[in-house]
């Protein structure tokens, strides 16, 4: 498990237990009248762009006093956790983790200002045992409160007690929670060289998060490839006409996962363009050895043949793999 996402719940499920009854000199008044603000704020998860959701619809951040909040529940959706409300106790109860999936979602954009009324009941926050009372960027005390029936928590205090990186990129209003990627150096108009990595943050079909390093490390192409597709198979057959093999030893190196869990690769995690930005075809031939694909666990490598398909004229085929499986944050790399 990530350390963003197992801390985060471990702390959540720790510390967020609410306790019903309000102490005679209470910090703060039970109602208050507030304006929050919608600004279009977004989210990164380990550099993975996060639409914040509770039971499929969509919930806006919303900034109160400079500091960004969400619903507990969609916080723990975020992270992998069950959530359900006791309200003989009126505690909130993050449960067993359960798969947390990145899938595309609309976002409404909101930019706008709203009248609510805050309710506070007292909320105290627990870190392993040890009080904690969360702050803003400025050193404010913040309190969660509830709106409608729903407990908010500002984003950043949580991460704040926990030692979670957050950070705020103001260019695109989003706020960024745990690991970031660093920054690629290649694109599509100058893909990276062989023998060099990339850093790739994605995301698998099952929801998992990941960091990995990709290379392509040599290619062989014409009859080469050719030769070595029917030393590997003698039901390989030739090209189409106008159209030549190639083979890319991709070495991929899985560094992390969000849950600890192992992933599967294949070839056809990879696409292959040209250099005009054309989407060849999959390749769909039995790979000499060591073909390319399987299962491994984070701190593992793998290393073996990724088969492609081009037009004999193709000068600077390059092949890509969409990390976010939604047409951004491709990965470049040339083959040749």
């Amino acid at each position: 498990m990530s350390r963003l996402r197992s801390i985060l719940c471990a702390v959540l499920a720790a510390a967020l237990t609410f306790t019903a009854a309000l102490p005679a000199a209470a910090t703060y008044s039970d109602v208050e009248n507030a304006t929050i603000s919608y600004r279009d704020v977004k989210l990164k998860i380990d550099g993975i762009d996060y639409v914040p959701h509770v039971g499929g619809t969509v919930i806006e951040p919303f900034i109160l006093d400079g500091t960004t909040y969400l619903p507990v529940r969609a916080v723990a959706n975020a992270f992998g956790r069950e959530v359900a409300f006791d309200s003989a106790t009126n505690t909130v109860e993050l449960g067993a983790q359960s798969p947390t999936y990145f899938q595309p979602s609309v976002r409404t954009g909101q930019n706008l200002d709203k009248q609510v009324t805050l309710c506070y009941r007292d909320v105290k926050l627990t870190v392993e045992g040890v009080p904690y009372t969360p702050t803003d960027l400025a050193g404010r005390v913040v309190e969660p409160f509830i709106i409608d029936g729903v407990t908010y928590l500002p984003l950043r205090a949580v991460a704040n007690a926990l030692g979670v990186a957050v950070d705020w990129d103001g260019s695109t209003n989003t706020v960024l929670l745990g690991e970031q990627l660093s920054g690629n150096l290649y694109s599509q108009s100058s893909p990276a060289p062989l023998g060099i990595s990339q850093q790739v943050l994605g995301v698998t079909a099952d929801g998992v998060r990941y960091t990995a390093r990709i290379s392509v490390q040599r290619t062989v192409t014409g009859n080469e490839a050719l030769q070595l597709l029917i030393g590997a198979d003698i039901q390989n057959p030739p090209p189409p006409a106008g159209m030549r093999y190639g083979l890319a030893r991709v070495t991929f190196s899985l560094d992390r996962t969000s849950d600890g869990s192992a992933i599967s690769v294949d070839p056809t995690d990879f696409d292959i363009y040209s250099f005009r930005g054309d989407d060849y075809a999959d390749c769909i031939v039995t790979p000499p050895y060591p073909a390319f694909g399987g299962t491994l666990l984070p701190g593992q490598s793998i290393s073996g043949y990724v088969p492609y398909l081009v037009r004999e004229s193709e000068q600077r085929p390059l092949l890509s793999i969409d990390a976010n499986y939604d047409g951004t944050g491709d990965i470049w790399l040339a083959l040749r």
